[in-house]
């Protein structure tokens, strides 16, 4: 199967919608949800959030406008403040679109596009102007099967960052052929640069690079790769690492590295940055990058650049291990906050909970951690507490006010479908901790 190929058969069962359900409740729980929307829980997340929480941005094979007359996903675009849905995609025939992410303001978008036998583009949406133009359509004729995907935005929307098989896009060449790379264009300049290198510059003729992510201001670099791109993981096993490289200065240094400074015994991957830079959230199925790491599983760490540190994220209330993988995080601009999916049920209560606060639905639940107090709450229930049915694919603000997710649980009575819909929950204020926190 082609990544062209992969890609189709996520779309497939991407997102479905019908209509919005709004009314904001007093507690704050689940104030939007978007009916009939079809997403697999181990599916590339599909929505995004601004920095401020008033607009969402989101995949949808729905008409949820009359121009979207095609069976194909589109991207889409909520307004929090007024309710209003517009269509930011083509809705032509046979032209497809995914990976939606937005500026901290909402007014750019940037997402993958396909139409018909033409190869995956990064394409931008400028939502003022009211302009749409494809990034990533270089030479197709010296280079027809040049494909770029996975991008993302700085928070200011002055750079993007995006993945490419194609080989001709920088002046160098391309040493490791049709692996795919990390790339940065600038978006005042026009100018590609690779960014998937050493810190000395060096582009390895071996491995991969994949799942970029960008700080504020789009100095700060975060993704993985199974390349070679420090010294010492030259002398490791090959592995899929995460690193952080600073853009402005030219260093690349590997953030997943075991706690007595060797190599993980496992793959990382799906990092997010802060809006400084400083903190790293990603998963990892190594046990060895923290001492005490016991449940043999995929567990959400986070990195701290000032202190050359990392810590847990899906840790147990106790302080134990979670009894379940945990995957997906996205950190908040502020850095406080991490959301992320897990299927541990010891993350809120270890034991002899409160019915409220029990998890026994065995699947994928959506968290939110507060580095600050080192609580984690769930984010996928009600007053009832949690839900029987999984939730996955989460997005934050820049606060962790607003947390977007997908979720089986039903929107209302009417809701009888066994789908995914898209919910938006208003978090309350976080708690007030006097105790100093890195």
């Amino acid at each position: 199967m082609t990544p062209a190929d992969t890609r189709y058969s996520l779309l497939l069962v991407a997102c479905v919608a019908t209509n919005w359900i709004l009314g904001a409740s007093s507690n704050a729980v689940v104030t939007l949800a978007q009916r009939d929307a079809y997403r697999s829980p181990r599916a590339p997340r599909t929505v995004d959030v601004s920095a401020d929480g008033r607009t969402i941005v989101f995949q949808s094979l729905a008409g949820l406008v009359p121009a979207d007359i095609n069976d194909r996903a589109d991207i889409y675009a909520l307004d929090r403040s007024s309710g209003a849905v517009t269509l930011e995609s083509n809705a032509a025939q046979g032209v497809e679109h995914s990976h939606p992410r937005t500026s901290g303001d909402g007014r750019y978008l940037v997402f993958e596009s396909v139409s018909g036998d033409h190869p995956i583009d990064v394409v931008l949406r400028d939502r003022v102007a009211g302009t749409t133009r494809v990034l990533t359509a270089f030479d197709r004729a010296r280079d027809p099967e040049g494909w770029s995907r996975s991008p993302a935005i700085s928070r200011d929307g002055r750079v993007v960052a995006f993945t490419s098989v194609a080989t001709q896009l920088t002046e160098d060449g391309d040493a490791n052929g049709r692996l795919e790379d990390v790339y940065i264009l600038t978006l005042a300049a026009g100018r590609v640069t690779r960014a998937s290198v050493s810190s000395t510059g060096v582009q390895m003729p071996q491995g991969n690079s994949i799942l970029p992510t960008l700080n504020g201001d789009g100095r700060w670099l975060a993704f993985a790769s199974t390349a070679p791109l420090t010294e010492t993981t030259a002398r490791d096993k090959p592995r899929r690492q995460v690193y952080l490289r600073d853009l402005r200065d030219g260093r690349t240094v590997r953030v997943t590295r075991a706690a007595n400074g060797g190599a993980p015994n496992g793959d990382s991957s799906l990092p997010s940055i802060s809006g400084d830079g400083r903190y790293v959230a990603f998963v990892t199925e190594a046990s060895n990058l923290l001492n005490d790491d016991q449940n043999q599983g995929a567990d959400v760490l986070l990195y701290d650049r000032d202190a050359d540190a990392v810590s847990w994220v899906s840790r147990g209330a106790d302080g134990s291990s979670a009894n379940g993988e945990s995957t997906s995080p996205v950190i908040s601009a502020d850095g406080r906050f991490v959301t992320f999916q897990s299927d541990a049920s010891n993350l809120v209560c270890p034991k002899r909970c409160a019915d409220h606060a029990d998890d026994i639905n065995l699947l994928w639940d959506v968290f939110l951690f507060d580095r600050v107090s080192g609580r984690i709450v769930r984010v996928s229930e009600d007053d009832l507490g949690s839900w029987m049915e999984a939730s996955a694919g989460p997005a934050v603000d820049a606060t962790g006010s607003i947390v977007a997710f997908s979720s089986r649980h039903p929107v209302d009575s009417d809701d009888r479908r066994d789908d995914f819909d898209l919910f938006v929950r208003a978090m309350p204020p976080p708690p007030t901790v006097t105790r100093k926190v890195p």
